[in-house]
């Protein structure tokens, strides 16, 4: 059996405050005999998963007590994307000061 929460992410919260504030528990989901499982239809109306829509799955955790984590591929290609807006940012911070020496 797996137990099946989400965890919405916002932009400008702590990692902390992301998980705390935007967790939903969405029930359990059981693995068939082909290693699949059923995401509830709440948890897919709450985030717009589709039918065809490519999902990640990921894992996380130390050995024996492994936490799965299953996201929108479009999810993760927006967080990357935001990285980069503000690692760029940083760059250009730290160009315009060695400029000004």
């Amino acid at each position: 059996m797996i137990l099946v929460i989400s965890i919405k992410y916002q932009s400008g919260l702590s990692s902390h405050d992301n998980m705390m504030k935007n967790h939903n528990f969405y029930g359990s989901t059981t693995v068939g005999e082909r290693g699949q499982i059923v995401l509830p239809a709440k948890l897919r109306d709450d985030l717009g998963i589709n039918a065809g829509d490519k999902l990640l799955v990921l894992s996380n955790g130390p050995p024996g007590k492994e936490g799965i984590m299953i996201m929108k591929a479009e999810v993760l290609n927006d967080m990357v994307a935001m990285m980069n807006q503000h690692l760029q940012s940083i760059m250009d911070m730290a160009n315009e000061e060695s400029e000004s020496e």
